[in-house]
């Protein structure tokens, strides 16, 4: 139930700054407002107040509206026209599709003399035999009906045909219309009576399934026990043992009431009903200190009780509902068949079942974000468990490695766009490993042989935007080529010519595969994973 408060008026009256001493306006269309309340006392002023598609019932508390022009009531549950005898300047009243069977309460609208125009479309009042002329005839300052307006022979009419009795065959229609609308108002609650009695049967018949597949997973950690300390097995301890049952089941009860909560179902009964079985269960259990099978039988005793009882009131209920032959029989597609009950529980399902579905797409958002925080986390992961580095190239990076070019140093190339900000790349060099974070995306290489971190050196080219980390060997006489005569400025651009000499294949830059986790020549290059560019 949504009801009128202060905070929600001034919510809706930012137009007005939130003062409501002043307000002339306010729309609180489409809220589920069950009751008209307070905003007599608080909005003075109110000129044009529009309450359409709501639950509101009867029409009250507006009686300090003195300046009151425009009334939207539409679409609500309203089945009587009243409480706008003191809103003297009322000039436009709109009840379409509401639940209008007391016409003659139209005549508490004479006191209205600046009412001109009124609507009923949609209302059971509609079909009765000389409505509108009736209407007419009661509302002389009327000047409009349901969109249409009034003339000066439609007038006379109608008060030539209320001298002719128009009035005794309204109120006769109108009597033996609220004899089928009550009559149909009392179907309607016996039948919504009936689905929340079985409503709530399914849900404690669901529960107590739920509640026995508790006491078999109970059982079968006891017989577990059991097993263990026939064979001797003393590593669990008893009490910590139960603890950790009772801990689970709990755990799972709590699920439940949680369910049931969503659901809207009285958790109390569900409560106690717990509450019972566990003492049950707790009196029968294996290792229970001081067992009292007398007082065991007198709480069974007591539980089938309870059972017993429940079961016959609901019986009762069932078959309460199921007497309705004494009642007539009305056609469905009677006017008067579609209540404020029908539409109040059509939206009470709707409500639910969004309700339902907004719990399934949060839990359903709430998972995708775990797994996916999860898949980050995972991806993310640097290290494995024993320490050993993961090596990745999330960006498909192409990279290439040189050693001893300039001597004495390992040296790693990565192609990047030159349109890369800089300032969107990481890199940290490590004894053993290189870890750059490009845009956010990891690329982690082991490095061939141990270097000193702290003087390693990273530049970018300008031009091409090849970024280019020189970092110092620890042992500088080492080489993974393995040639002996291995030169170290074999590679580099001849002085004079300025042209690189030609290298063997044994000698070419080392090129690094992620998926082998192996060094090996820039032959070996499988793009974007390996890294020859």
């Amino acid at each position: 139930m949504v009801r009128i408060t202060l905070d929600l008026i001034r919510k809706k009256s930012e137009h007005n700054e939130s003062v409501l001493s002043t307000l002339e306006e306010i729309a609180l269309h489409q809220l589920d407002i069950e009751k008209l309340e307070i905003i007599g006392q608080n909005c003075p002023k109110l000129k044009i107040l529009l309450l359409q598609n709501n639950l509101i019932p009867k029409i009250e508390n507006i009686r300090q509206l003195k300046e009151l022009r425009y009334l939207n009531l539409a679409l609500n549950l309203i089945t009587r026209i009243e409480g706008l005898e003191e809103c003297e300047f009322l000039d436009k009243l709109d009840l379409t599709a509401n639940f209008v069977v007391d016409i003659l309460s139209v005549e508490n609208l004479r006191r209205n003399e600046h009412l001109r125009v009124i609507y009923f479309t949609g209302n059971p009042c509609c079909d009765y035999e000389g409505f509108r002329l009736y209407v007419v005839a009661s509302l002389p300052q009327l000047q409009q009906l349901d969109g249409d307006t009034i003339t000066q022979t439609e007038r006379l009419r109608a008060e030539q045909e209320m001298r002719n009795g128009l009035r005794e065959r309204i109120e006769a229609q109108q009597k033996a219309g609220m004899e089928k609308f009550n009559i149909h108002r009392e179907k309607q609650r016996r039948e919504n009576e009936m689905k929340r009695i079985e409503q709530e049967k399914k849900d404690k018949q669901e529960l107590d399934k739920q509640l026995e597949q508790l006491d078999i997973e109970e059982k079968i950690l006891l017989q577990q026990y059991e097993q263990e300390r026939k064979k001797g097995n003393q590593f669990m301890n008893v009490e910590d043992n139960n603890q950790n049952i009772e801990k689970d089941k709990d755990k799972d009860k709590d699920q439940l009431k949680e369910k049931e909560i969503l659901n809207g179902n009285d958790i109390i009964s569900v409560e106690k009903e717990e509450e019972d079985k566990q003492q049950q269960n707790k009196a029968k259990s294996i290792w229970s200190t001081n067992p009292n099978e007398e007082l065991d039988q007198i709480k069974e005793d007591n539980k089938q009780d309870k059972q017993d009882n429940n079961e016959q009131k609901l019986n009762e209920q069932i078959k309460d509902g199921d007497e309705e032959d004494d009642m007539p029989e009305l056609e469905k597609t009677d006017i008067f068949a579609y209540t404020p009950e029908v539409r109040l529980e059509t939206h009470r399902e709707l409500e639910r079942k969004k309700n339902e579905e907004d719990v399934q797409i949060k839990a359903k958002k709430e998972k995708q974000i775990r797994e996916e925080k999860e898949k980050e986390e995972k991806r993310r992961r640097l290290v494995k468990e024993d320490g050993t580095i993961i090596q990745k190239n999330e960006g498909q990076w192409p990279f290439r490695f040189y050693e001893d070019h300039p001597p004495g140093t390992i040296t790693l190339e990565v192609k990047l766009s030159k349109f890369l900000d800089t300032t969107l790349i990481q890199s940290e060099v490590n004894p053993f490993h290189v870890t750059l974070t490009i845009k956010g995306k990891v690329l982690q290489l082991k490095l061939p042989s141990e270097v000193y971190s702290d003087r390693a050196n990273a530049t970018r080219s300008e031009a091409t935007g090849v970024l280019r980390i020189e970092c110092p060997k620890v042992n500088p006489n080492t080489s993974f080529y393995g040639g002996p005569d291995y030169d170290p400025t074999e590679n580099m651009p001849d002085p004079i010519t300025g042209k690189k000499k030609p290298t063997p294949l044994s000698k070419r830059p080392l090129a690094y595969s992620t998926v082998t986790g192996e060094f090996g020549n820039s032959s070996d290059e499988i793009r974007g994973r390996t890294s020859k560019y």
